[in-house]
């Protein structure tokens, strides 16, 4: 990312041509020989410098320069012109002078200055050039090269020895030691330009050791050598007291292109990064103007005397995202005893209150809005948070190209992870390492969110598992009955089925439905006769007077006497017929009578009626329910066999929950493992803190979690539960709490169990007892095989880091404490993360070895925001924004920002802050504070 294309307020990174020459240089040497490039427009110069992306460029002629004002100008015009291959670019006038000796030397201004600047020093009696001599670099200077680099530092620009490794370079040129000696102990020159990165100086140079910063221009003598070779200088807006520093600060503000891996970029930062905050309409901030404060994507310092309103700002941005409940999940009252709360809870509740008068407590106002906006993973996002939330107004925003839309989704604390400490939140979080874990669990590496979701998942499968056996368990809880009533029916069915009881039931049920069907076929008979018994046939008699005696009426009155002839013989046969009908009826009855069957049937029915008397005498009320007691023989066993299944379903339910609870504690291992592997890499190297997980060692945590498993979280049975004095402890969780074993976990959970099944143990009171055995659910018991003992986490911290003695965080003091959760804390992560004072209570040699050394270490990888009152921090630490805070007139202001680099920000962190000037001396060297050396 080029430094043009940089949109973040404060210091950053800039493509700076150190050395370029333009036609104002003579022919031949610009041109390379190419006469054409003598007469090349300044136009066609600046569009090669933007095509190259070079953001900074020193015009650097030979003993000229003639070409400052002409670029100037074309630049402008340029720029006013909005042409599509335009792009910003700095403009430094400068000169390569041609020092006694033939020795090259750069000389460098700030932007505003003009060639009338550049020719008033090569007009100086100690160069002494004439107009004649200008632009040609077979002329040399009067004075000597130390000479010459006074006269440029008198007149505020920047000497630079040029190519000093090639031809007219110092150590290539000059042969005389005792004058190299004395050039190179100068502390007048900053830097020299070096064009072979593997160049080491000669034997005499390097007994001087020269602290000079080593940078690297292009020396182009034409358009298509414009940024051949350039140098990363670090500044805020681009001026010569910025570059004066960054050579100062040699290697932290310097980067040579050719020191660089191919294709890294300087100004890359970390994927999400805060850009802004507003404040409107809070008691004591943005009443009547909002006040903004812009960010820096690496680090951001506010300063300011007590009470200027720094923290306030923190906690602003832990209200704007959503971080405003993290210090109440941290430090609950659990964590601190029954009756006491931490302090910064207290605070917080103080600060985030909407005062009722004037003496009340409280910043936020009905209309109190704050607005942040960041970068998270290349797209713009607008938080928005409201003490009076209005519903059209979404709180996150997303940038769509021409303004800010709703974007999906509110979790804006899981989405835009910050991380905000103070130093009494990081005090706290030494005296209670549960929170560390906390910490610990919100980094990606660890992803407790994700891991807790799916453990929840396994958790609600085995409950689910569980409920369903109990279920199934009720329905089979009548086995017994049925069993009890199965073998009452068999026994029933027995007397009947006995020996040769069974043959004549048998018998019996052939013979009465042989009697059914005889009986049926008699009456059939009795049917077929009465049936005839009613038929009688007949016809109508003609009225023969209606025929007369012609041959036609004499044949039909024939056909009528004939048919009733036949008819008056059909019913003499008919009742022939029905009287042998009768017959046969009357006398099937009589054979029946004296059959051999009916004598064989009756014998059978007499043998029936004896076996009823018999049953009736064995209880049995209704000896016709024979069949009847078959069905419900029946109807058992098929129940019988069903909780046969269902018991078989209960064994299968009972493996897949123990199944669930073998890939829970798996799954629960694979999370220790998580945290393992976080503090092993986190706290590589880490030589003033290091962690140690121990997994399921949480033993202060044991009581509290039995008891609320239990739903017993007052003191009762505290003797039956846990004791913890050392040496006589004591209780159902004793073993467990001195020495975390699954065994001993195990055997809690089966001395529960065997409680509430037989309620007998000598080593429990008589009320424990009871109340497991009539008070612990089923549902509880589910609870407790799930319950896994949380990890604990101990830390120690570096006494002594020469001789390693490595001491429990316990025993440290408060600002060993605070600088061991420190150095944790900014080990780890990506995403912004926001200290409020951090040096409270270091001493500095920890500020400076722990805080500014990882400072710079970890800004570039992630956004860092500090409220500090150390000069170390921000000089040291490189800051590359400076907010300084101001309270007046009942409101906090941001009276200034902007980096080191600018004389009015060194001025305030002088003034403001304890021992500025020191640490300015002690990082640059020398400064110049209004003309004074700080």
């Amino acid at each position: 990312m080029s430094g043009q294309d940089w949109t973040f307020k404060g210091a950053h990174w800039w493509e700076f041509d150190f050395h370029c020459h333009s036609p104002a240089s003579l022919y031949p040497d610009y041109g390379r020989g190419d006469a054409s490039l003598k007469s090349l427009p300044p136009r066609e110069w600046l569009l090669a410098c933007m095509k190259k992306q070079i953001d900074c460029i020193a015009v650097t002629d030979h003993n000229s320069g003639e070409w400052i004002d002409m670029l100037k100008a074309e630049y402008q015009s340029m720029k006013t012109e909005s042409l599509p291959e335009f792009r910003e670019l700095y403009l430094f006038p400068g000169v390569e002078i041609s020092v006694q000796g033939g020795i090259h030397l750069l000389a460098l201004f700030d932007p505003a200055k003009t060639r009338d600047d550049i020719f008033a020093l090569l007009s100086k009696s100690e160069l002494g050039f004439t107009k004649s001599q200008l632009g040609s670099p077979d002329f040399v200077t009067k004075g000597s090269f130390l000479d010459i680099v006074a006269c440029i530092e008198n007149e505020g620009g920047v000497a630079i020895p040029a190519h000093v490794d090639r031809p007219s370079g110092l150590c290539n040129e000059l042969t005389d030691g005792p004058t190299l000696r004395t050039i190179l102990g100068n502390t007048h020159i900053y830097a020299a330009e070096v064009v072979d990165s593997s160049y080491s100086f000669p034997g005499l140079c390097r007994d001087c050791k020269p602290s000079w910063t080593r940078v690297v221009g292009s020396d182009a003598h034409t358009p298509d050598e414009i940024g051949r070779r350039f140098t990363w200088i670090k500044m805020g807006v681009p001026s010569i007291e910025g570059l004066k520093l960054a050579l100062l600060d040699n290697d932290l503000s310097v980067k040579r292109c050719d020191s660089m891996p191919e294709g890294s970029d300087p100004n890359a930062h970390a994927d999400f990064v805060i850009r802004s905050i507003e404040i409107s309409k809070s008691r004591y901030c943005g009443n009547g103007q909002p006040e903004i404060l812009q960010f820096n994507p690496w680090l951001n310092c506010l300063i300011g005397g007590r009470g200027s309103g720094k923290s306030t700002i923190v906690e602003f941005l832990r209200l704007a995202f959503r971080r405003d409940k993290e210090i109440k999940e941290l430090f609950s009252k659990s964590d601190f005893g029954e009756n006491e709360q931490s302090e910064l809870v207290k605070n917080l509740d103080d600060f985030y209150r909407e005062p009722k008068g004037r003496m009340d407590k409280g910043v936020l106002e009905p209309a109190t809005k704050i607005t942040v906006d960041c970068r998270l993973h290349g797209e713009e996002f607008r938080l928005i948070w409201q003490q009076m939330p209005d519903g059209s107004i979404s709180p996150i925003q997303k940038w769509d190209g021409a303004h800010y839309a709703k974007s999906s989704g509110e979790d804006i604390a899981g989405r835009f992870p910050v991380r905000i400490y103070s130093q009494k939140q990081m005090y706290e979080m030494a005296q209670n390492p549960k929170a560390l874990l906390r910490i610990i669990d919100e980094d990606p590496q660890v992803d407790y969110r994700e891991w807790k979701n799916r453990h929840d998942q396994i958790a609600a499968q085995f409950r689910s598992l569980r409920a369903k056996e109990r279920e199934l368990m009720v329905q089979i809880a009548e086995e017994e009955n049925i069993k009890g009533n199965l073998e009452d029916i068999r026994s029933k069915l027995a007397l009947f089925e006995r020996g040769e009881n069974a043959a004549l039931l048998k018998e019996y049920q052939i013979r009465r439905s042989q009697i059914k069907e005889v009986e049926a076929y008699q009456a059939s008979l009795q049917e077929n006769y009465q049936a005839l018994a009613n038929i009688e046939l007949g016809t109508i008699t003609p009225d023969f007077s209606l025929f007369g005696d012609s041959a036609e009426d004499e044949e039909i009155k024939k056909l009528i006497v004939r048919y009733t002839e036949t008819l008056t013989s059909l019913n003499t046969r008919l009742s022939a017929i029905r009287d042998e009908c009768r017959k046969a009826a009357s006398q099937f009855s009589k054979d029946i009578e004296t059959s051999l069957w009916k004598k064989k049937t009756q014998k059978i029915l007499q043998e029936y009626q004896a076996l009823i008397e018999e049953l009736r005498k064995n209880g049995v009320e209704n000896p016709d329910a024979y069949g009847l007691y078959v069905q419900k023989k029946q109807n058992l066993e098929a129940r019988l066999l069903a909780v046969k299944g269902l018991k078989q379903q209960i064994e299968e339910l009972e493996q897949q929950a123990q199944e669930q609870l073998t890939r829970l504690d798996a799954y629960r291992k694979e999370l220790s493992q998580s945290r393992r592997s976080f503090l092993v890499k986190v706290l590589e190297g880490n030589k003033v803190v290091r962690m140690c997980l121990r997994e399921r060692g949480d033993a202060d945590s044991l009581e509290e979690d039995f008891r609320r498993i239990i739903g017993k979280e007052d003191e009762t049975f505290k003797s039956d539960i846990l004791v913890t004095e050392e040496g006589n402890e004591s209780g159902i969780l004793s073993a467990l709490y001195k020495n975390y074993s699954d065994e001993n976990l195990l055997k809690v959970k089966k001395t529960i169990r065997d409680l509430r099944k037989d309620g007998t143990h000598t080593s429990f009171g008589g009320k424990f007892i009871n109340y497991v055995k009539d008070k612990v659910t089923p549902e509880m018991m589910d609870e407790l095989d799930l319950w896994i003992p949380e990890d604990s986490v101990d830390v120690e911290y570096c006494r002594d880091q020469e001789k390693k003695e490595w001491t429990p965080i316990s025993q440290g003091s408060a600002g060993q404490k605070t600088a061991a959760v420190l150095a944790f804390v900014l080990s780890h992560g990506s995403s912004p993360i926001i200290l409020d004072q951090p040096e409270d209570d270091l001493d500095n040699h920890l500020i400076n070895d722990l805080v500014v050394e990882q400072i710079r270490e970890k800004k570039p990888q992630r956004q860092i925001i500090i409220v500090t009152h150390n000069p170390n921090i921000v000089v040291n630490g490189d800051a590359e924004l400076v907010h300084v805070m101001n309270f007046a007139g009942g409101q906090i202001r941001v009276k200034i920002s902007g980096s080191l680099q600018e004389k009015e920000i060194r001025r305030e962190i002088c003034q403001v802050m304890e021992g500025g000037a020191k640490a300015f001396e002690q990082r640059y060297r020398r400064i110049y504070i209004e003309g004074e050396h700080v």
